[in-house]
């Protein structure tokens, strides 16, 4: 999520992206910025991966020619990009890859346990640096398992810095030896750390790792790479999301996200959709409550640490059912000055 609006800010000037689900001339193909390569080696136009929308597979003889000639069979669009052609742009931008494999977490609501991808070796390394020396993105962002605790994964990008120099992105858990800690922050530009709770307790509850260590790795890492931080709601930890927000607006991180835990259906695997929130069962007689009950609290926190979001000219990424659970329209970001902070997710 971070490297989007990066993305957004780079692209060239003449050239739309479609913003808030509404269709402009002249668009970005969006698999040219958010192409996405799974831990199977399968390749879509975007990290949903809607299953009838696969463009091939790394080892496809011909992979290279499928990804240069793509031409979708239907029209999607998002506040990210629409599908289309490839027109004039002659270079893929940014390229997701979910490798999935060895994880020293256990979130309890990890989607990879319905895939079987979870902790599985990763057999994909030659074909990605095969494809990566040909295409050479201008951006990629890594996702695990943790990366931290994958040697080869760390290998893998260390080559790409020196064969092609991109930007490099990482969603970590900040749980790792030391070793790995140091060489993850030599190789990324930027990091994406998940909280699952804000208390050693809570998330070690909800995803098996320490509360501790994550915040030790926040405090080495903000002085070498930018930083994002993202809290995963959900009814476990949901009552720690203001001291999340009040600790997190205080720090120069680069974006603040906010989103709900996502609850992965049974057939995700033959389906490829990604299921609902979990806030979205008894969401109206329950969870909106619950929100509500902290919505002045947290609307004073956001405006007691106005000063330093302009100041770090921190992106705020709200996810809009927590948005709306919480009353936070964009005119009350528009009234208290930060309007330009709240970034569309």
């Amino acid at each position: 999520m971070a490297t989007y609006k990066r993305i957004r800010d780079e692209v060239p000037q003449n050239t739309s992206i479609v913003p808030d689900n509404k269709c402009t001339e002249d668009v970005l193909p969006c698999h040219k910025l958010l192409l996405s390569i799974n831990s199977y080696g399968d390749i879509y136009p975007c990290c949903r991966q809607i299953l009838n929308m696969k463009i091939g597979n790394l080892k496809d003889s011909d992979i290279v020619d499928k990804l240069y000639h793509y031409n979708p069979e239907q029209n999607c669009r998002c506040s990210i990009g629409t599908l289309g052609n490839l027109d004039s742009i002659s270079k893929f931008k940014h390229i997701n890859i979910e490798l999935a494999g060895p994880c020293n977490g256990g979130c309890l609501y990890c989607f990879q346990k319905q895939l079987h991808t979870f902790n599985r070796p990763i057999d994909i390394y030659k074909e990605l640096n095969d494809l990566f020396s040909i295409l050479k993105p201008e951006s990629i962002m890594i996702f695990g398992g943790e990366v931290g605790v994958q040697v080869e994964t760390l290998e893998m990008l260390e080559s790409f810095s020196k064969l092609f120099a991109p930007h490099i992105s990482v969603a970590t858990n900040g749980n790792m030896p030391k070793i790995a800690e140091n060489r993850l922050l030599e190789i990324a530009d930027e990091l994406e750390l998940t909280f699952n709770g804000f208390s050693e307790q809570t998330v070690s509850a909800v995803s098996n790792i320490s509360f501790f260590k994550q915040m030790s790795f926040v405090e080495k890492a903000l002085n070498k790479v930018k930083l994002s931080v993202k809290f995963l709601a959900n009814p476990i930890n949901v009552l720690e999301l203001p001291h999340f927000i009040d600790w997190a607006l205080e720090q120069p991180f680069d974006h603040v996200i906010v989103d709900s835990t996502i609850v992965t259906p049974d057939d995700y695997a033959c389906s490829g959709e990604w299921g609902s929130s979990i806030f979205s069962y008894a969401k109206d007689f329950f969870w909106r409550g619950v929100f509500q009950s902290m919505e002045n609290n947290i609307k004073n926190i956001i405006n007691e640490h106005r000063k330093e979001i302009l100041g770090n000219n921190t992106a705020l990424i709200i996810s809009p059912e927590i948005r709306e659970m919480l009353m936070m329209s964009d005119s009350y970001f528009e009234s208290i000055g930060l309007s330009e902070n709240l970034k569309a997710k």
